[in-house]
């Protein structure tokens, strides 16, 4: 999953994995299938750009990330603010200039699929994307054909 997350960070790596798709009636979210990796999202943003996966145990995964960010190695915490609710504080795993979060919790699952904005704060500092469409993308990663194993 990770390759292909940081395939999606580059889109002129994940142009050369296979064109992206247009996620219908999901705004402006595109899914790629990357051999091996399956399915993710990604969605240009004006101040971060958004990624969605779905782990094995299909939970999701969400990541931000912007071509400037040198974010740590390890963990990185996350403060993450769905719309206008409360910050919730989690824990991130930084790939080159992503960070992606998985979340576990079933009520963060629903508030994300309907979610308008997310506010992200990292160590690099604040970024807000507009996520219009992510349950939509998330059904259409779900609905992918599961990776092959070589």
């Amino acid at each position: 999953m990770t390759l292909g997350l940081l395939l999606l960070a580059s889109p002129g790596l994940a142009r050369s994995q296979g064109a992206e798709q247009p996620i219908p009636n999901a705004g402006g979210w595109r899914l790629s299938s990357v051999p091996q990796s399956g399915c993710f999202a990604r969605l240009q943003g004006d101040q971060v750009d958004s990624l969605l996966a779905v782990n094995r145990e299909g939970k999701m995964v969400i990541g931000a990330g912007r071509p400037e960010w040198k974010l740590p190695s390890g963990e990185e915490p996350v403060t993450l603010r769905i719309d206008g609710a409360a910050p919730v504080q989690l824990m991130g795993s930084p790939v080159g200039n992503i960070v992606i979060v998985l979340i576990t919790d079933d009520g963060m699952t629903r508030a994300l699929r309907t979610a308008q904005h997310l506010s992200w704060t990292l160590s690099t500092g604040p970024a807000v994307a507009n996520v219009t469409g992510l349950g939509v993308a998330f059904d259409a990663i779900r609905a992918c054909p599961p990776a092959t194993s070589p």
